[in-house]
Protein backbone atom coordinates (compact mmCIF):
# COMPACT_ATOMS: atom_id res chain seq x y z
CA UNK A 1 0.00 0.00 0.00
CA UNK A 2 2.71 2.50 1.01
CA UNK A 3 4.84 1.59 -2.03
CA UNK A 4 1.89 2.18 -4.38
CA UNK A 5 1.22 5.51 -2.67
CA UNK A 6 4.84 6.70 -3.03
CA UNK A 7 5.04 5.58 -6.66
CA UNK A 8 1.77 7.41 -7.33
CA UNK A 9 3.19 10.59 -5.78
CA UNK A 10 6.29 10.17 -7.92
CA UNK A 11 4.31 9.57 -11.12
CA UNK A 12 2.02 12.57 -10.54
CA UNK A 13 4.91 14.87 -9.72
CA UNK A 14 6.80 13.75 -12.84
CA UNK A 15 3.77 14.52 -15.01
CA UNK A 16 3.49 17.99 -13.44
CA UNK A 17 7.23 18.59 -13.80
CA UNK A 18 7.12 17.56 -17.47
CA UNK A 19 4.22 19.98 -17.96
CA UNK A 20 6.43 22.83 -16.76
CA UNK A 21 5.96 22.92 -12.99
CA UNK A 22 9.66 23.03 -12.11
CA UNK A 23 8.94 23.23 -8.36
CA UNK A 24 7.66 19.64 -8.54
CA UNK A 25 11.35 18.67 -8.47
CA UNK A 26 11.16 19.14 -4.70
CA UNK A 27 8.34 16.60 -4.39
CA UNK A 28 10.13 14.21 -6.77
CA UNK A 29 13.25 14.37 -4.60
CA UNK A 30 11.18 13.79 -1.46
CA UNK A 31 9.43 10.73 -2.93
CA UNK A 32 12.78 9.27 -4.02
CA UNK A 33 14.23 9.93 -0.58
CA UNK A 34 11.33 8.11 1.10
CA UNK A 35 11.85 5.16 -1.25
CA UNK A 36 15.63 4.75 -1.15
CA UNK A 37 17.51 6.93 1.37
CA UNK A 38 18.58 5.17 4.56
CA UNK A 39 19.72 6.80 7.75
CA UNK A 40 19.46 5.69 11.35
CA UNK A 41 16.09 7.43 11.42
CA UNK A 42 14.21 7.09 9.06
CA UNK A 43 14.74 3.84 7.18
CA UNK A 44 13.85 3.74 3.48
CA UNK A 45 10.64 2.11 2.34
CA UNK A 46 12.53 -0.28 0.06
CA UNK A 47 14.67 -1.44 3.00
CA UNK A 48 11.49 -2.07 5.02
CA UNK A 49 10.25 -4.18 2.09
CA UNK A 50 13.63 -5.95 1.75
CA UNK A 51 13.74 -4.76 -1.86
CA UNK A 52 17.12 -3.04 -2.13
CA UNK A 53 18.23 -5.58 -4.72
CA UNK A 54 16.28 -3.84 -7.52
CA UNK A 55 18.20 -2.43 -10.48
CA UNK A 56 17.84 1.20 -11.55
CA UNK A 57 18.78 2.77 -14.87
CA UNK A 58 21.81 5.04 -14.77
CA UNK A 59 22.65 7.85 -17.17
CA UNK A 60 26.09 8.39 -15.65
CA UNK A 61 29.31 7.38 -17.36
CA UNK A 62 31.88 5.51 -15.25
CA UNK A 63 34.39 8.36 -15.08
CA UNK A 64 35.39 11.71 -16.53
CA UNK A 65 37.44 12.34 -19.60
CA UNK A 66 41.00 13.15 -18.47
CA UNK A 67 40.68 16.81 -19.47
CA UNK A 68 37.00 17.27 -18.56
CA UNK A 69 36.10 20.37 -16.62
CA UNK A 70 32.56 19.10 -16.05
CA UNK A 71 30.97 15.91 -17.30
CA UNK A 72 27.27 15.85 -16.48
CA UNK A 73 25.71 12.43 -16.31
CA UNK A 74 22.40 12.87 -14.53
CA UNK A 75 21.49 16.06 -16.37
CA UNK A 76 22.44 18.31 -19.25
CA UNK A 77 23.33 21.96 -18.90
CA UNK A 78 21.15 23.93 -21.31
CA UNK A 79 21.87 27.56 -22.22
CA UNK A 80 19.01 29.80 -23.35
CA UNK A 81 18.48 33.54 -23.68
CA UNK A 82 17.04 33.44 -20.14
CA UNK A 83 20.15 31.80 -18.66
CA UNK A 84 21.38 28.31 -17.96
CA UNK A 85 19.26 25.45 -16.63
CA UNK A 86 19.86 21.81 -15.83
CA UNK A 87 17.62 19.35 -17.66
CA UNK A 88 17.38 15.70 -16.67
CA UNK A 89 18.94 13.15 -19.02
CA UNK A 90 15.73 11.25 -19.77
CA UNK A 91 16.00 10.00 -23.33
CA UNK A 92 16.29 6.24 -23.85
CA UNK A 93 19.75 6.61 -25.39
CA UNK A 94 20.91 8.43 -22.22
CA UNK A 95 20.74 5.16 -20.25
CA UNK A 96 24.25 3.75 -19.81
CA UNK A 97 23.30 0.63 -17.88
CA UNK A 98 21.62 -0.64 -14.72
CA UNK A 99 22.94 -0.76 -11.17
CA UNK A 100 21.59 -2.29 -7.97
CA UNK A 101 20.08 0.31 -5.69
CA UNK A 102 23.01 0.81 -3.25
CA UNK A 103 25.52 1.22 -6.10
CA UNK A 104 23.14 3.54 -8.00
CA UNK A 105 22.59 5.76 -4.95
CA UNK A 106 26.33 6.09 -4.30
CA UNK A 107 27.36 6.52 -7.95
CA UNK A 108 29.17 9.70 -8.90
CA UNK A 109 26.74 11.95 -10.74
CA UNK A 110 28.91 14.92 -11.65
CA UNK A 111 32.65 15.21 -12.19
CA UNK A 112 34.96 18.18 -12.38
CA UNK A 113 38.71 18.49 -12.09
CA UNK A 114 38.38 19.14 -8.39
CA UNK A 115 35.38 17.24 -7.08
CA UNK A 116 33.11 14.28 -7.64
CA UNK A 117 29.55 14.60 -6.37
CA UNK A 118 27.58 11.47 -5.57
CA UNK A 119 23.82 11.33 -6.12
CA UNK A 120 22.96 11.21 -2.44
CA UNK A 121 24.88 14.49 -2.03
CA UNK A 122 22.53 16.45 -4.29
CA UNK A 123 19.96 18.50 -2.41
CA UNK A 124 16.22 18.53 -2.97
CA UNK A 125 15.01 21.81 -4.37
CA UNK A 126 17.85 22.60 -6.76
CA UNK A 127 16.13 24.33 -9.62
CA UNK A 128 16.65 27.02 -12.20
Amino acid sequence: MQLERQLGFLRNSCVSYDAGSIDESIRIALAIRVLIHDTRNPTSLLRHLNAQHINLATTVEDGPAPDALILPGMAWLQFTSEGATWRPATTQDAIKGYLCLPKWWNQTGLWSRFIAIIKKGFRAGCRR
